[in-house]
């Protein structure tokens, strides 16, 4: 079941990815079961793609389209991830999160 959560640090800008799995702070098990959408409130026409940053430079996942669900095996460790969207006006959106992989 899909649990919403609210990311610490700055409040989410419009737009920002809505991140419902993995939680912030969360502990978990590979493979990572991810859960976004985005929308892009000042572009009309909308999200062009998505993708799961698991480490800096590393994209791990991309997307066309405004949302994502996926599985993705990952070692053991703690990681700092962002989800990061683009619209189709030139925006960028991003939500970071820590997760711990048992």
């Amino acid at each position: 079941m899909a649990v919403p959560i609210i990311v610490q640090g700055p409040p989410m800008s419009p737009g920002d990815p809505n991140v419902v799995s993995p939680t912030n702070g969360g502990v978990v098990t590979s493979p990572v079961h991810y859960v976004a959408s985005a929308s892009a409130p000042n572009c009309s026409k909308g999200i062009s793609a998505m993708r799961i940053y698991t480490a800096p430079g590393v994209g791990a996942y991309t997307v066309n389209g405004a949302s994502l669900d996926t599985y993705l095996n990952t070692a053991t460790g703690t990681y700092n991830v962002v989800v990061q969207a683009w619209d189709n006006c030139g925006g960028v959106y991003k939500t970071t999160l820590t997760i711990t992989v048992e």
